[in-house]
Order: structure tokens, then sequence, then C-alpha cells
């Protein structure tokens, strides 16, 4: 989430700055809109669960009626969605309330953090153009790859396999050669994607073993405590989380 914001803030910059980033790629233009729309509906919620929870409520039990009336939703569960639905929203605005009082200096960190790590995955590129010997503008490179890489967090597909290939040749087909632009799409996608996987897999297999998945959601089934949204405090939070080192 915190990587999307931060992209989200870039791109719409990146596309300003450089037009023809977008320019004659319908494809592009289109996935583009589509995300842009869904983005600022996300926020508007978001905004909105934060400042006036009460009609994010409004709005959740006017949804289920007519998932009701759809026949989605049985009318003997409807009481219980719209509980859920009201407790759901009353943990996110309490959550964030938390998150923006006493893990502020957390927050902070962890957003210079993402930046750094997203100048270290955007250095990738020029890396590759220059290990071929082809000229580069460092910005214009980082401008595209951080266009690209948001457009992929909304591609319906596992992993935006495909697309993320597909759509890399097209765009850096503005940087690089056409017959350069597959290659350095295929590459950029190793080094930045499936490269950490295959070595995420590795580690934890190495580390952990085979169907440790399993015995941990055990274990934190076991070990879970349901508090009370009223009960909860970054006090408590701190020491939920000590608990469960222990």
């Amino acid at each position: 989430l915190l990587t999307i914001l931060i992209l989200g803030i870039i791109v719409p910059v990146a596309v300003f700055i450089e037009p023809e980033l977008l320019q004659g790629k319908l494809f592009l233009k289109g996935v583009f809109s589509y995300v842009i729309i869904f983005i600022v509906i996300s926020w508007v919620l978001v905004v909105l669960s934060i400042a006036r929870p009460a009609l994010i409520k409004k709005w959740g039990a006017v949804l289920t009626l007519w998932l009701k009336r759809l026949g989605i939703v049985r009318p003997e569960i409807v009481l219980k969605v719209v509980k859920r639905i009201n407790l759901e929203v009353d943990n996110h605005n309490l959550n964030f309330k938390m998150f923006f009082s006493c893990g502020l200096k957390n927050f902070i960190a962890a957003v210079l953090l993402s930046i750094l790590h997203l100048l270290c995955i955007f250095s990738v590129l020029p890396c590759l153009i220059a290990s071929v010997g082809l000229p580069f503008e460092f910005l214009q490179t980082l401008l595209a790859q951080a266009v690209f890489m948001f457009l992929l967090y909304f591609v319906p597909t596992p992993g935006a396999s495909g697309v993320a290939e597909g759509g890399g040749a097209a765009l850096f087909g503005l940087l690089v050669p056409w017959n350069m632009a597959g290659v350095m799409a295929i590459a950029w996608r190793f080094f930045t994607e499936y490269l950490a996987i295959g070595m995420g897999v590795f580690v934890a297999v190495k580390l952990l073993g085979w169907g440790v998945t399993n015995d941990i959601y055990a274990h934190e089934k076991d070990e879970v405590v349901p508090i009370p949204p009223g009960d909860m405090t970054c006090e408590t939070g701190e020491k939920i989380t000590e608990d469960r080192h222990d």
C-alpha cells in the first residue's frame, strides 16, 4: 500500500514531465486510465472512512440491502453482515488514528526506506542499458519504470505475468532500439521480480522447511485473542507484539 501511495504521487508527475511515455500507446493509456480511476476511488473511500466513518457504515448497510434484494445475501444474515461492516470500519478508523499518532516515526521511516527501495529497483534498467553500451537519460528511465510498475500492481493476472513482459517491451522501446526492447523487458523483469522470488523461496525452504506455513497458521490461530476496538491502544498493540515474539 505504501509503495502504491508513493508511485501514485510520482506517476502523474512522470506522465506530466514525459508525456511521450504513453503517447501513441492505446493499451497503456487504457490501463493507466483504469488505474487512475481505481486509485482515486480507493483513496476517496479511505479518506471518508477516516473523516466520515458513519457515512461509510451507511453505504455499507445500503449495499447490503441491495445485495439482499438481488438474492446474493440471505435475509437472515443481513443484520450480521451490517454489524460486521460496522466493526471493520471502526477497527479501520482506529488503526489509522494509531498509525499516525504513536506510529508516526515508524511511518516516516517506512516511507524513506520505501523510496530507497524503489530507487534501487529503478536503477536496474539504467544498468542494463549501460551494460550493452547504449546511451540513456537516467531521469527518463526512472520515470518510465515508475509508470510501468504502477500499472503492474493493478493487472489482474498472477504477478502481472505476460503484461509485464509485453508492456515492458512497448514502454522500454522509448528508451532503447526496438530490437533490444524485448530483451531489456525480460532482463528487467528477471532482476526486479523473478530473482527476488527465487531467492525468497530458497531462503524460506532452507531456514524453515516445507509445511511451515500450516504450522505457523495453526500456532497463530491458537494464540490470537480478539480485543474489542474500544480497548485497543498503542500500548496494547506493543504488548501483543511482545507476547507473540516471546
